[in-house]
């Protein structure tokens, strides 16, 4: 080999590819945070639904128990802000204590986080509706229950659906 032929090996890079390596780092550095802030967004919606429908979850829950104790109770008793619910020996009360709605089985008492303004009871003509007052999402609302007649009413509309 000769000694003067050593050679340097030199590599060009030309100025073309390292723009168009910035070009590409670039857009996907705003493809990445895109990305990013689209899932951060979906995580904040999902977590809104989630607490939106567990509040409701609740409110449906407290009221179809309601309603299911209303209908099938034997026995009615309204006072201030209180109403009784009796069927066979169970005695269900619904009451409320610092604008909360409490409910109460036989020795059990629970509070039903619901914020409640007032519980009452109206004779219209021949029917007794309770009514319970409440706020929800800033808007007055009302739950209206129409008693159901007696127990004689209960086994004449028994008979009369049988006999169908």
């Amino acid at each position: 080999m000769n000694s003067k032929s050593t050679h340097k090996l030199t590599t060009r890079v030309s100025a073309f590819t390292i723009l168009e390596v910035v070009i590409v780092l670039s857009i996907m550095s705003v493809l990445i945070t895109i990305v990013a802030i689209s899932t951060n967004r979906f995580q904040e919606q999902l977590k809104e639904t989630t607490k939106i429908q567990d509040e409701l979850n609740k409110f449906y829950a407290v009221r179809s128990q309601l309603w299911y104790e209303f209908y099938t109770s034997d026995s009615i008793q309204s006072s201030n802000n209180a109403i009784q619910l009796f069927k066979g020996v169970t005695n269900v009360s619904y009451y409320i204590v610092d604008d909360t709605l409490y409910r109460k089985k036989d020795t059990q008492e629970k509070s039903l986080h619901l914020a409640m303004h007032g519980i009452e009871s109206n004779a219209l003509e021949d029917q007794k509706k309770v009514i319970f007052d409440f706020d929800w999402k800033n808007a007055p609302m009302r739950l209206e229950y129409v008693q159901p007649g007696g127990l004689k009413h209960k086994i004449d509309t028994y008979f009369e659906e049988y006999k169908r």
